[in-house]
């Protein structure tokens, strides 16, 4: 996750300094998509539910459809507008698209305290 732009996060996640021993679900999303909004109060209230330091945190993942999605401008305004509180980074490239094999938005999965895949 190193190199990518980061929101709602006052320095860039590394999986050992800060989601170490944490449970993290990964949210596949783009801002365009509808089916992606309409998840957003299922996460929320996970957050509420399960706090950081409970154990799980809930990282957004923006992969952008079409290159104007790409836009960190748009993406800003997207979190703010959707209310979305959790850590949100920018996939630009779709490199963590690529490497776990997502095919489709929105897509989640949850990785376990040792990082292994647990639902996909």
């Amino acid at each position: 996750m190193l190199g990518l732009e980061w929101f709602n996060v006052s320095e860039n996640l590394s999986m050992k300094k800060h989601l170490h021993g944490k449970i993290i679900i990964l949210d596949f999303f783009t801002y365009c998509c509808i089916n992606c909004m309409h998840i957003l109060p299922d996460l929320e209230a996970l957050e509420k539910e399960f706090s950081i330091e409970s154990g799980l945190i809930v990282i957004g993942v923006h992969s952008a459809k079409f290159s104007n999605e790409r836009d960190s401008t748009k993406i800003r305004s997207a979190v703010q507008r959707y209310n979305i509180m959790h850590p949100v980074v920018n996939d630009a490239t779709l490199s963590m698209w690529q490497d776990i094999g997502v095919i489709c938005w929105p897509t989640m999965i949850m990785l376990g305290m040792h990082k292994y895949l647990i639902k996909f």
